[in-house]
């Protein structure tokens, strides 16, 4: 089919016995919706113990604009939709929203999140520039939201216990908060294939704080809650848990330590030296006169040890310089240079004077010509006299 320039697509329309209720306001749509469709689908038929079908479904949000290939600028902001059947999708709806307002929600997602009905043509103008209001906002967080994707992680949601109570790996990295109390992190998931690790999305506001326990979780971890929590990680990841040492209060891997080492080690070492101790000494800056009242002072710097350090393009030395050896072209000193370039400026000004010449004798003689100061002339119907043409001849 590719072949014969066909392409073929599955999309997903909307079943005729359901009914869309609207977006979630503030949910990421990158995050694992097939988890938080079972985990809603759970919660809303715990009470009675039915059987709840609901979708949820990433896509542009309707703002009242349709979208045209070609005429609109952008379709919009995406958004997660959600859909109930249509038979109890009124009940089902005023359940969701008690489910978001829960603690056990904010536990383990990192932003308030409510449920906006969708755009509705029929409803009044105050009720629909509402919902207007809020997709932009939706739109700004969507933009303000990055993401770390670690290894050596199976699951997230095995709990176990700690502290007498039961922990999950995604409520214990969702516990973490800023001094005033506000959430770091925004969600974590499951990577998207198996044994993919986890995926942590982080709010930008708090991009230093979030990177760093990110990439050191199992340490934070293993710090604030023991041992126990090495079980969530692989054996490769545990090694480097166990490796880690604090320093300062911030962890350092293994790894890290010996990228610290090497970089002590070549900050010692004098990798290009080409110069003595008495040479380097001498063309260092020299303080000649302190005026104590003032502050100022005088500072000799030695011009004759700055060379180009080979960055010449080669083959170009006699171009520029007029000398084809390389070696007296990397030993150009500054004071060479400044000549250099005002030998450069000297010839510039002569052509410049020769061509301006040539040009005032050219125009000189064509006014002799066509208006001899000894036999004035009519100039466009007027009388000119030699006096005038004399000063016209001067002013061009």
């Amino acid at each position: 089919m590719r072949d014969l320039g066909h392409q073929l697509k599955k999309q997903a329309i909307q079943h005729y016995a359901t009914k869309g209720c609207g977006f979630l306001h503030l949910f990421h749509t990158d995050v694992n919706l097939k988890f938080w469709q079972e985990w809603f689908t759970k919660r809303l038929g715990k009470s009675e113990g039915e059987n709840i079908v609901m979708g949820l479904i990433p896509g542009f949000i309707y703002d009242g604009i349709k979208w045209t290939a070609g005429v609109t600028e952008k379709k919009g902001v995406q958004g997660v939709q959600v859909e109930f059947l249509m038979s109890d999708h009124v009940s089902n709806g005023k359940k969701l929203k008690e489910i978001l307002a829960s603690q056990e929600f904010k536990d383990i997602y990192g932003a308030p999140v409510w449920l906006v009905p969708p755009y509705d043509r029929f409803q009044t103008v105050h009720y629909n520039e509402k919902i207007k209001k809020l997709i932009p906002q939706h739109g700004q967080m969507m933009q303000s939201v990055e993401q770390v994707t670690l290894s050596g992680v199976s699951t997230v949601d095995d709990e176990k216990k700690i502290k007498g109570e039961n922990w999950s790996l995604r409520q214990l990295i969702m516990s973490c908060k800023e001094e005033n109390n506000d959430q770091i992190f925004l969600s974590v998931d499951e990577g998207y294939f198996k044994n993919n690790g986890m995926v942590i999305r982080y709010k930008c506001h708090y991009e230093k704080q979030a990177k760093l326990f990110a990439h050191n979780v199992g340490a934070y971890l293993k710090k604030e809650y023991g041992t126990t929590i090495l079980e969530w990680f692989d054996a490769d990841e545990q090694m480097k848990i166990n490796d880690t040492q604090w320093i300062d209060d911030v962890p350092h891997s293994k790894t890290e330590r010996e990228l610290g080492d090497i970089c002590d080690e070549i900050e010692g070492m004098e990798l290009i030296k080409t110069k003595s101790k008495e040479e380097s000494e001498m063309i260092r800056p020299t303080i000649v006169s302190l005026d104590e009242g003032s502050g100022k002072c005088d500072i000799v710097i030695d011009t004759g040890s700055v060379s180009t350090f080979g960055m010449m393009q080669r083959g170009r030395e006699k171009d520029i310089f007029g000398s084809p050896d390389v070696s007296s072209v990397s030993g150009m000193t500054l004071d060479s240079r400044v000549s250099g370039l005002e030998n450069s400026l000297v010839s510039l000004e002569e052509v410049m004077k020769q061509e301006l010449g040539g040009f005032r004798t050219t125009m000189t003689q064509l006014l002799q010509e066509h208006f001899p100061a000894s036999n004035p002339t009519k100039v466009s119907g007027s009388e000119s006299s030699a006096g005038d043409l004399a000063s016209s001849a001067q002013m061009v």
